[in-house]
């Protein structure tokens, strides 16, 4: 037996031992191996290809929609009058007492109101928004 004979049936064996297995624990009746895909493929219309590549892009197009779509829920949250006086104006509020803090310790006499830094001495108002 040469071995290209030899290469053909066991490849047949293997294809049948597959195709049983995958029938038992899957459910389905064949494994289709990549030179079978490839010899189907060769009478597709260009539909039937478009189709095919459409469902391996699936899963990105349902990433990206469903990552577009939160993105777009976080700027409408982001602008809406909640989010301004629960979120944003609390932070600005606690960004101006650090800045102060800091200002503080490098010499400088401030104080803050809110989100307004202070300075006496040279009257230097800063409002930080």
């Amino acid at each position: 037996m040469s071995k290209k004979a030899f290469n053909k049936t066991r490849k047949k064996k293997v294809k049948k031992h597959f195709n049983k297995r995958a029938s038992k624990y899957r459910g389905t009746k064949k494994v289709n191996f990549p030179n079978d895909k490839l010899k189907s493929e060769k009478n597709l219309s260009l539909y039937c290809l478009f189709v095919a590549y459409l469902k391996d892009k699936i899963p990105v197009l349902i990433f990206g929609l469903g990552f577009g779509f939160l993105i777009c829920l976080f700027y409408l949250f982001w602008i809406s009058s909640f989010c301004m006086e629960n979120v944003i104006d609390p932070l600005v509020n606690l960004n101006a007492k650090i800045a102060s803090k800091v200002l503080i310790i490098l010499g400088q006499n401030t104080t803050n109101s809110g989100s307004l830094i202070l300075n006496w001495r040279s009257k230097l108002i800063t409002r930080i928004e």
